[in-house]
């Protein structure tokens, strides 16, 4: 008889070219399972439990947060590894996949080497161990941890003989010990001296404040350097407070207390902020989408267009060295490049053949209709939108429309979704057309570089062809993924 070896994954997804693509990523390493809703999760797991699961969020009637929050209320089920897969990739919606016990967050479009790794990673008893009580500091109560850096034996035993009896304290001696130690072990509140050799207290507090993990742990400082010059930049790099040396028991026993209490309370908060602002940006997000969606089957199109012609964007956006942040943003505004098609007539928009001078005319006025749609308003995304609608158009060499803008002129994301458009239009079929082949689209999309497109974004999309063309694939015209 053959004995198990294989780890088993329970992949879940209600899209079943998702499935098939994790499943291909994953058989020849892994026993996989699969499930398409909720609730075959509850019944796959309570009948053979999994090593790990891949999780997809947005799932009909119960979604990928439910499923993670019920298998973490049983005791049978709780110690389970969990990955959430999911397009939605704001901070406060990752945040909330984490906070209900997920060990990570992937999203969509996700690469093979990011499937196996994590895979590798989380099956290791071990590292889901270490992820699991880090994830538990946000719902912890009793004894609060407190870590004391400072270089001094002397000091480090003062701070430790006054808060000892109501705290676990840990402790290190040099900036670099400290900045190792909390990586593995959160503290819920740090007192920190300013003048240590190597890497002083002002460095350590700014690395801890520029790490999302570690940002929102207070820092007090605790130094014999008293001048308000001092006092004013130590709050400056982000510090909640200031104590000099020598120390007042009362006052470090008051201080603390205090800036914990706030923690707490700042960490409720936050976490009802979070789960709120998720379920408005998932609400506007879907209406965006829903919105750019209808433009295109007025069009003649499926819907999906938008769709991938916006994860194109953001690859390319990516590959090109934007920030992960101004991708996203990107993959949210692009959808609404052609909107203002709704305004455009008919017999225009849909006309078989050729246009003549006076429908082209027409026909390129969707660009300002798409701005006057979008209109001046306050978000960020929205601004984005109006700008790619305007502007998408363009060209690098100045023959576009509606301004004849060129080169760096054009706005950043519209030369990025410029591309994405037409490498989507030419790749799949149409009433109209016949799909082009991979090659003779990445040929004319060469060809272009420096005349219709950006050179540098040409060269940022030739480099992640593979994953755009994963995109393709999971997107595809008879895909469901929508």
């Amino acid at each position: 008889m053959e004995t198990k070896n294989k780890k088993t994954i329970l992949v879940v997804d209600d899209v079943d070219t998702n499935i098939d693509i994790l499943v291909a990523m994953l058989e020849d390493s892994y026993d996989v399972a699969v499930a398409l809703s909720g609730q075959d999760v509850l019944e796959a797991v309570e009948e053979e439990p999994p090593d790990l699961v891949f999780l997809d969020v947005m799932m009909p009637e119960m979604d990928g947060y439910e499923v993670c929050e019920r298998l973490k209320a049983n005791p049978e089920t709780a110690d389970i590894p969990i990955i959430f897969l999911s397009a939605l990739s704001e901070e406060a919606e990752i945040q909330k996949g984490l906070d209900l016990g997920a060990v990570d967050f992937i999203s969509k479009p996700f690469r093979s080497d990011d499937i196996r790794a994590a895979a590798e990673r989380w099956l290791s008893p071990e590292n889901f161990k270490r992820a699991r009580d880090q994830a538990g500091v946000l719902e912890q109560i009793s004894p609060y941890t407190v870590m004391i850096v400072d270089d001094v034996s002397t000091n480090i035993d003062v701070l430790t003989g006054i808060l000892g009896d109501e705290y676990e304290v840990s402790v290190a001696v040099n900036g670099p010990s400290a900045l190792e130690f909390i990586a593995e072990n959160l503290p819920d509140i740090i007192l920190l001296d300013i003048m240590m050799p190597g890497m002083d207290g002002y460095e350590v507090c700014r690395r801890l404040k520029s790490n999302i993990t570690t940002r929102a742990i207070p820092v007090i400082f605790v130094t014999a350097m008293g001048e308000i010059a001092d006092e004013k930049k130590g709050f400056e790099v982000g510090a909640v407070d200031y104590i000099t040396k020598p120390v007042s028991p009362p006052i470090v026993k008051a201080r603390v207390r205090t800036h914990l209490a706030l923690y707490d309370q700042n960490r409720v908060l936050d976490k009802k902020v979070s789960e709120r602002t998720a379920e408005l940006n998932a609400t506007r997000l879907e209406i965006i989408r829903r919105l750019g969606r209808a433009a295109e089957f007025k069009d003649n199109e499926t819907g999906l267009h938008v769709v991938r012609m916006s994860y194109y964007s953001k690859l390319i956006a990516l590959s090109a060295g934007l920030s992960r942040e101004h991708a996203d943003l990107l993959l949210n505004a692009a959808p609404m490049h052609d909107i203002g098609k709704i305004g455009i007539p008919d017999k225009v928009l849909l006309k078989p053949g050729k246009l003549d001078d006076d429908e082209w005319v027409i026909m390129k006025q969707h660009t300002s209709m798409g701005g006057d749609i979008l209109g001046e308003q306050p978000s960020e995304l929205l601004q984005m939108a109006r700008e790619i609608a305007l502007t998408h158009h363009e060209k690098w060499n100045g023959k576009g429309y509606p301004q004849g803008m060129s080169e760096e002129n054009i706005p950043l994301e519209s030369r990025i979704v410029a591309i994405a458009d037409v490498f989507d239009a030419l790749t799949n079929e149409r009433p109209y057309k016949k799909a082009w082949p991979l090659d003779e689209t990445v040929a004319l999309l060469e060809q272009e570089s420096g005349e219709h497109f950006d050179p540098m974004l040409v060269k940022a999309f030739l480099k992640c062809i593979p994953e755009i063309m994963d995109v393709k694939v999971t997107y595809g015209e008879n895909s469901k993924a929508i």
